[in-house]
């Protein structure tokens, strides 16, 4: 998980500066959805690690619906 984020920090800061912190929370929960389903294939050695990613997906789930919500006011 942190392999991800790490490597696509750059590429984060660059979309937040040209399309808004909503774009960028949608990426990052796009890519955590990934590193999720590669943990999958081995489900018995990585279930630690795809309960953490399932916890960050859900708190920036929460963010991206904090985001739209301000967006219709």
């Amino acid at each position: 998980m942190s392999r991800i984020l790490w490597e696509d920090t750059r590429s984060f800061v660059r979309k937040e500066r040209e399309h808004g912190v909503k774009e960028v929370v949608s990426c990052m929960i796009s890519g955590l959805m990934d590193e999720k389903t590669s943990l999958s294939s081995n489900y018995g050695k990585n279930v630690d690690k795809i309960n953490e990613v399932q916890a960050v997906i859900f708190r920036l789930e929460k963010l991206n619906a904090k985001l739209k919500y301000n967006d219709k006011k």
